[in-house]
């Protein structure tokens, strides 16, 4: 999937998101902000992976082709995690404040859309969007794709020069 339709997929169900959190919590915009940040903000991620890499050498082109990814061979996408998703829907339960309720389960409701999503679309085995077996990987894409996906990123990886 091209970038742009990828990115206006995530835009288009985090305000999903934030329309149904709205329904049951009739907060509009805290609704909708926090379902945006959910589903499609937390993308933000990726640019923390890419100037770990390349450090404040920003490149438009490197960073839409996942260049970072190629050099490093690390996939650290620290904001994409069903950790994230249990974590604040268990303090939406233990909170008793409606505002703070929406937020929570704004958030919760737009990440979780949005790996499910990424799962889909980038055909990434399930455990991969887990922070932890990420951690106890290293980060590595040898151990977070599939034998086959990790073939086609080496014959990439070295056609590209890195």
């Amino acid at each position: 999937m091209k970038l742009s339709k990828h990115l206006a997929t995530h835009a288009f169900l985090g305000f999903l998101a934030g329309f149904i959190t709205y329904l049951f919590f009739g907060q509009f915009l805290l609704s909708f902000t926090a379902g945006f940040v959910g589903g499609f903000a937390i993308d933000l991620d990726h640019l923390i992976d890419y100037f770990l890499v390349f450090g404040g050498n920003f490149k438009l082109d490197y960073f839409f082709k996942g260049y970072s990814y190629f050099k490093s061979g690390k996939m650290y996408i620290l904001f994409h995690g069903f950790e994230y998703v249990m974590v604040l829907a268990l303090l939406s339960f233990l909170i008793n404040n409606t505002a703070v309720q929406t937020i929570l389960v704004g958030l919760a409701f737009g990440i979780l859309i949005h790996l499910i999503t990424d799962i889909k679309i980038n055909n990434i085995p399930f455990q991969t969007y887990w922070v932890l077996k990420r951690i106890k990987n290293n980060f590595d894409i040898k151990y977070l794709t599939k034998p086959d996906q990790y073939q086609k990123f080496l014959q990439e990886k070295q056609s590209l020069g890195f």
